[in-house]
């Protein structure tokens, strides 16, 4: 997307909201402006983020700090940026804004849970070639897409179940804004570990 195309749509955007007697198809098409704003300014950011990270030795502080987000978004950001430069295909389609950030977060998601970067090149390689499907989809239909894709690497690679259910085994605790310690474990069937 063209930086006039950016501010064509933007300025749909302003003049929609200014009009409060705008019909439904302008109010729709507004928000489907701002979609595309957003995907465009995904873009712009996954490209400023990989400069910080080439630059920086903590780039999750430098991305949290001029973002005024928590260092869990920035290592989103980050991660979002990373899952790009391996799908270029995705990266062209999302500062096309003909995807969106949420259809690239399934993608960095599902890469999550294979086993090595063989096995996410593979997902990455998938991916490329499913473009043209993530610009129809909602995310949700696409992250299911995506997550079996993965699922398939991970089935012809030999993972069998219960050595999956054993990798995903985790354990997290935190402090609710309430102050109650909170605790979320996931164990495998046979050691419950």
């Amino acid at each position: 997307m063209t930086g006039a195309a950016v501010f064509e749509r933007l300025e749909q955007v302003i003049a929609t909201r200014a009009d409060a007697a705008a019909p439904l198809t302008d109010v729709r098409a507004a928000l489907a402006g701002v979609r595309d704003v957003r995907s465009f300014l995904a873009s712009v950011e996954a490209d400023l983020t990989r400069r910080v990270a080439a630059a920086a030795s903590f780039p999750e502080a430098d991305v949290a700090e001029s973002s005024k987000g928590s260092l869990h978004d920035a290592t989103a950001t980050l991660d979002r940026a990373a899952t790009l430069e391996s799908v270029p295909g995705l990266a062209g389609a999302l500062e096309d804004a003909t995807v969106t950030a949420g259809h690239v977060d399934a993608v960095t998601k599902a890469a999550k849970r294979l086993d090595d970067d063989r096995q996410r090149s593979e997902l990455f390689d998938r991916v490329d070639a499913l473009v043209d499907v993530a610009e129809v989809a909602s995310v949700a239909e696409f992250g299911r897409r995506v997550r079996d894709e993965a699922s398939r690497i991970l089935a012809a690679a030999g993972v069998d179940r219960l050595a999956r259910q054993m990798r995903d085994a985790s354990l997290s605790s935190w402090v609710g804004n309430d102050g109650m310690w909170n605790l979320r474990g996931r164990f495998d069937p046979v050691t419950g570990m």
